[in-house]
């Protein structure tokens, strides 16, 4: 099984960025939607939902960032090596 991958390790990263963004959208809309469901405050600005893309642009997108890097750098070292021709 491993050695399918191995030839052809891309569609393994095209497959982990595939699950990594629609995680990153499904956490994108449960973060706005719970933010934008308690009452609204005295801070206006707060309440629309662009506010809300950035601060979990700002605040949570740089750990889904790192951990995307890291999936993709562990998956280059399982699959992405080519055994060496003697």
């Amino acid at each position: 099984m491993t050695s399918r991958f191995k030839a052809n390790p891309q569609r393994v990263y095209a497959g982990s960025v595939g699950i990594w963004g629609t995680l990153v959208c499904c956490h994108a809309a449960w973060y706005i939607h719970a933010a934008l469901s308690t009452p609204l405050g005295t801070d206006v600005y707060a309440d629309s939902w662009q506010f809300q893309a950035m601060a979990f642009a700002l605040f949570k997108l740089p750990y889904w960032l790192m951990f995307i890097v890291t999936v993709l750098l562990a998956e280059f070292f399982v699959f992405g090596r080519k055994a060496k021709q003697a």
